[in-house]
């Protein structure tokens, strides 16, 4: 009996040991496919979209060179780079990342819509303190001014030559000098500010004329004015006497106007 314990007690020891083993080996392949897997599809999600769109500029870029050599393998390899970004498009990453696009513009979309309604509501404000402040006026000199801007513009509308700008635009600048000299200038700051900007934007106007014409160069505190007024004309290889300039520039003038005497309906029954 005490044999027949022992060698049970031996066989359960070896049974065990083997189990054992098996389940080590088992859990051990087990642990090795999870971690094969996991690393296929950590490989795969590193294939970024960044990394996605340089793999295909630069298989483009390849193309580009091959096709002065070797035409047909140019169009095997624009065949193959499509088929393989049309897969990454369909991929689990790629329907991922255009979600994800789509999710961003929307979202700059709504960021862009609630400054602009921002801005709206800021320049309400200011409209409608503008034109509290405008009753205050005692002359007509602010009307005055806005007579001979609706002058100008029309002018410009028209069409004009540089030759004779100067001339169009002396008499709203006369108009204007007389304006900032009266008390009136100090009633409505933002009233005030909008007459000067709208004279010196012609003021820059006409230098802009002298540049296209005589080839001088613009004053630099008119070209400092351009550049932070205008973000849309940094990096363009243009002249300031462009009528590309010119038109933004009259543009600006118009909409300043159109502010004035916007501001200026509030205000009646004065005299010089």
């Amino acid at each position: 009996m005490v044999v027949r314990a022992s060698q049970s007690s031996h066989n359960l020891g070896v049974n065990t040991t083997n189990r054992l083993s098996a389940n080590n080996s088992y859990a051990e392949t087990s642990q090795e496919q999870s971690s094969i897997q996991i690393l296929n599809e950590t490989s795969t999600e590193l294939l970024s979209e960044n990394q996605w769109n340089v793999a295909f500029i630069t298989m483009s870029i390849i193309e580009i060179f091959i096709l002065f050599r070797n035409s047909a393998l140019a169009v095997i390899l624009a065949i193959a780079a499509s088929i393989a970004y049309v897969k990454y498009q369909n991929s689990p990453i790629g329907k991922a990342a255009a979600a994800k696009r789509e999710l961003e513009a929307l979202q700059r979309a709504e960021e862009a819509k609630q400054e602009r309604l921002r801005q709206e509501e800021q320049k309400r404000i200011l409209i409608e303190e503008a034109q509290s402040q405008a009753k205050l006026l005692t002359t007509t000199l602010a009307h005055t001014a806005l007579n001979e801007f609706k002058k100008v513009n029309a002018r410009l509308r028209r069409g004009v030559n540089s030759m004779d700008f100067l001339g169009v635009i002396t008499p709203a600048k006369f108009a204007t000098q007389k304006f900032e000299r009266s008390k009136d200038y100090n009633v409505c700051p933002y009233l005030s500010d909008l007459i000067s900007k709208n004279m010196l934007y012609y003021e820059i106007a006409q230098e802009c004329f002298q540049q296209k014409v005589a080839h001088k160069p613009l004053d630099s505190q008119f070209k400092a004015i351009l550049q932070a007024d205008f973000p849309e004309l940094k990096g363009l290889f243009i002249s300031f006497g462009s009528d590309l300039v010119l038109n933004k520039i009259w543009q600006k003038a118009y909409h300043y106007s159109a502010e004035i005497e916007k501001i200026l309906e509030s205000s009646d029954n004065l005299s010089d």
